[in-house]
């Protein structure tokens, strides 16, 4: 299982890193791509770490501290392209979302997986599917001049 989420993290951190170093030029298509990422990068870190809790289970608090490296990173990338990454008054709380279709989902995956390790598992599997099939959409639409939008 380990190798599992090791391979989905190589492959959205790979995606991350294409769509990020495409071009100097970050189009208002690339900022909402970056900006849809790192919400769902947090989302993903939050839901890892409510796991962790719930389960007391290693393999959740090391996505969870993944998804804080990755948080450093495409904050670091975006402030490189002159984009603005402050943090709101509620980023730091965990589960807790100013966009509402985030704390829904937030909501939806935490039920779920408070069921069982392997529901909890399934949905932080579901969410880290939905971020590399983002990532690949969002890299190939970049090299055929079109926008990808979830």
């Amino acid at each position: 299982m380990k190798k599992l989420w090791i391979l989905f993290i190589a492959i959205l951190s790979l995606s991350v890193t294409q769509l990020i170093s495409q071009s100097a030029n970050v189009t208002q298509a690339e900022n909402q791509d970056l900006y849809f990422l790192l919400a769902h990068n947090d989302l993903l870190k939050d839901v890892n770490a409510t796991f962790t809790e719930i389960w007391k289970n290693q393999v959740f608090d090391d996505e969870a501290s993944d998804r804080s490296r990755m948080d450093i990173f495409l904050r670091k990338s975006m402030t490189t392209k002159g984009l603005s990454v402050e943090k709101t008054d509620l980023a730091d709380l965990q589960g807790i979302f100013e966009d509402e279709s985030l704390q829904k989902l937030y909501d939806n995956l935490t039920a779920t997986g408070s069921q069982s390790v392997v529901h909890a598992l399934q949905a932080t599997a579901e969410l880290e599917e939905r971020l590399i099939i983002f990532g690949k959409s969002a890299i190939e639409d970049r090299k055929s001049g079109c926008h990808f939008d979830l």
